[in-house]
């Protein structure tokens, strides 16, 4: 359930976003990135509740939440930088890959972000099948399995 949650809102989330050019393909996108995310967490609470002893899951849970919410800054910040100093410059090029972008997510001033959320969407979908398909993980599956 939690890789594929995060499938799904990596494809239909930001590959939406990316795609998109206009604001109903955006909030649609927007939804499609939001709405995995209770699965995520359902999916791994369990986890944490069985593999993590009683008497340690209040730290674990703490420090868990502290590493997601500090985060959350640093990732935005260097969205910001990637958009501005990256993806926007190079979709102002002529060269052939950003002329192939442009086809993909248009050539208006926003398009650097379009394919930065392409780009988001893209490998964010093969990490979640990519560690999906690792056998240790798939060996946790089993355990919680069996305990349903």
């Amino acid at each position: 359930m939690i890789y594929y949650s995060c499938f799904v809102s990596f494809l239909f989330g930001d590959m939406s976003m990316g795609f998109g050019q206009s604001l109903p393909v955006w909030c649609f996108g927007a939804v499609m990135a939001s709405f995995p995310i209770p699965f995520i967490d359902a999916g791994m609470q369990p986890l944490v509740y069985k593999l993590v002893p009683k008497d340690m899951q209040g730290r674990v849970f703490a420090v868990k939440n502290a590493i997601q919410r500090c985060a959350v800054p640093p990732g935005i910040i260097l969205g910001g930088f990637l958009a501005d100093k990256v993806f926007c410059p190079f979709m102002e090029g002529a060269s052939p890959l950003a002329s192939f972008f442009k086809l993909l997510v248009g050539d208006s001033p926003g398009a650097g972000m379009g394919v930065m959320f392409l780009m988001t969407g893209i490998l964010g979908g093969l990490s979640s099948l990519f560690w999906y398909k690792n056998e240790h993980i798939r060996k946790l599956g089993i355990v919680m399995e069996k305990d349903l």
